[in-house]
């Protein structure tokens, strides 16, 4: 083999191994890629992204392994280039190599979102002069976007969830009460809006194609800007097209259950009484189903036939320690209500009764099964 030239090593290139997905978007230009990584190293990793993928950087360490650039000539080639032989076309040639030590694998992964150092809007902030104070994260939507390990379709369809919004150019996460009074607002403007067309006020095709545009302009308050009544239409709706939406009467339903447990099941309280409160939280004239089983997840039975209000946000992220925390306010647990409290924390995503009864025992009764100490 002849060497013709030796180039002085660069070690700031890297080499990424493309996955399937990531080969056909090469092959096929169906989407950009970009490069992106978190402010913080502690929030994320550095990504891969297309437009609405995801994909994890992992280096991975080689030994005695060399990196080889071939060329393939073509017959067209050698028609161009009298130096190209039949030869030339028969055989790759090798025109370049290297030592080859590492290379980083890409791996589809969730997207994630910090929204830990954004400023809370409440409806007591005043929309006009809103900015984040100096501990929070000062940055517009588009900074945010950028600076988060996330596809920009992952981002769009998580943030809202997130209760995120943007209010007077800044990034930033929507009050629980400012998410209840705008939802409540946007209700009462749909059922007038429904009034003033003639229609029945508790047809449900009332809140379909909801326009969040329109909502805003009939809504008519500074308080309720168009990104903020857009994020609440966002969490609470399913995307019909590009512009509207309709409202999910489980997530609306779910948000009033969470709400009144805030306020009705501080103390022990029985299911049929938290059920009528829960009810009576609604918009008047808004009349959708409501179950119980809709709360797991936030509520606790520490008594036969009483629930009490128990999120898991102050539960310890050890999973030993959340179980020991979970029976001392509960001693048996059905499997549904107990699942909710410990899935985040099946990082393996191991099957639910095989991660169980890693720190605790289950035993089947009747038709349910229920999960308790060892």
């Amino acid at each position: 083999m002849d060497v013709y030239t030796s180039l002085q090593e660069d070690s700031s290139y890297r080499t990424i191994e493309l996955n399937d997905d990531l080969l056909q978007i090469v092959t096929t230009g169906s989407s950009p890629l970009f490069f992106k990584a978190p402010l913080k190293e502690e929030d994320g990793f550095a990504v891969l992204c297309s437009n609405d993928k995801t994909f994890k950087l992992k280096r991975k360490n080689h030994s005695n392994t060399v990196l080889l650039g071939y060329h393939e000539f073509t017959q067209d080639d050698m028609m161009t280039d009298n130096k190209i032989t039949e030869q030339d076309v028969q055989f790759k040639k090798i025109v370049t190599f290297s030592s080859f030590n590492s290379d980083f694998e890409c791996k589809l992964e969730k997207g994630s979102i910090n929204t830990s150092s954004l400023p809370i809007y409440t409806h007591e902030s005043d929309p006009l002069t809103f900015q984040p104070q100096s501990y929070h994260l000062r940055c517009s939507l588009d900074e945010l976007i950028d600076d988060s390990p996330i596809s920009s379709a992952e981002f769009d369809k998580i943030y809202y969830e997130l209760k995120g919004s943007e209010v007077n150019g800044f990034a930033c996460i929507l009050s629980d009460s400012m998410i209840s009074q705008c939802l409540t607002r946007i209700i009462m403007t749909i059922q007038a809006l429904a009034t003033t067309a003639g229609k029945d006020i508790d047809d449900a095709s009332n809140y379909h194609n909801i326009d969040p545009r329109i909502l805003c302009e009939r809504i008519n308050d500074d308080n309720y800007s168009y990104s903020v009544v857009k994020t609440v239409v966002r969490k609470f709706s399913s995307q019909d097209d590009e512009q509207n939406f309709s409202l999910d009467e489980k997530k609306v339903a779910r948000w009033y259950g969470i709400e009144a447990l805030k306020i009705h099941a501080k103390k022990l309280v029985a299911p049929n009484e938290f059920l009528i409160k829960w009810k009576t939280s609604f918009p008047q004239f808004y009349n959708v189903p409501i179950e119980l089983r809709w709360l797991q997840g936030y509520y606790a039975k520490p008594l036969i036939n009483r629930i009490q209000y128990f999120p898991k946000d102050f539960l310890s992220m050890d999973a030993k320690k959340r179980f020991q925390e979970l029976f001392e306010v509960q001693g048996t647990w059905e499997l549904e209500d107990i699942e909710p409290f410990i899935q985040e924390l099946n990082v393996k995503k191991l099957k639910i009764d095989k991660f169980i009864i890693k720190y605790a025992r289950k035993k089947t009764e009747g038709k349910k099964v229920v999960v308790m100490a060892r």
